[in-house]
């Protein structure tokens, strides 16, 4: 993750609705239980949360208890990450 990692953890922002509403769109079709909820950057589904950075770049993070980490490297795409 490096720094775009770091950030991605820690900072939440606005970006414009374009980049949120494709990745909705990818997680609504990627058949994970319930429905995906948008929050500024931060795009939930169950125990899957992808993160907008500024970077442009997405980060996919799973919930271990109550909190969320890291799940492998970013991707430009979001339907990389929706596994």
């Amino acid at each position: 993750g490096g720094r775009g990692g770091l950030a991605a953890l820690r900072d939440t922002w606005q970006p414009g609705p374009g980049p949120l509403a494709e990745a909705q769109a990818i997680l609504a079709d990627a058949g994970l239980p319930g429905r995906p909820k948008v929050w500024r950057n931060r795009l939930t589904q169950g125990n899957l949360q992808l993160r907008y950075g500024r970077d442009a770049r997405w980060y996919r993070f799973t919930r271990s208890g109550t909190e969320w980490r890291m799940d492998g490297p970013p991707s430009a795409s979001p339907v990389d990450l929706a596994y």
